[in-house]
């Protein structure tokens, strides 16, 4: 797919193709934003099918799994418009120090 994303002002890396290397990341994702592929709306374990040593497969999972096929359906989080959520990492080891929102 061609690049959509030529302008200048919104490129970080050698915006005006001066590297030795002109426009190397021509085809990566960030330059035609909203047109990469979407496996799966909910995340992929991995982040995709090829994941490299360096990836962080959750346990229990292996690479490339899909969370509509393999997580069970929870309730849905209705959020309140304008509200206030904290984050907090629980040091209770009943929770194994998961992250927990609060009110």
């Amino acid at each position: 797919m061609e690049p959509t994303n030529n302008d200048p002002e919104f490129r970080t890396w050698d915006p005006y193709g001066e590297d030795k290397n002109p426009d190397q990341h021509k085809y990566n994702p960030w330059r035609a934003p909203g047109m990469a592929p979407v496996t799966d709306p909910c995340g992929v374990a991995s982040g995709g099918n090829n994941a490299g040593a360096y990836a962080a497969v959750p346990t229990g999972y292996k690479t490339g799994d899909r969370a509509l096929e393999v997580l069970s359906e929870q309730e849905a989080t209705q959020w309140k418009a304008g509200g206030v959520r904290g984050c907090r990492r629980c040091c209770d080891p009943e929770e194994q120090g998961e992250f927990v929102l609060e009110a």
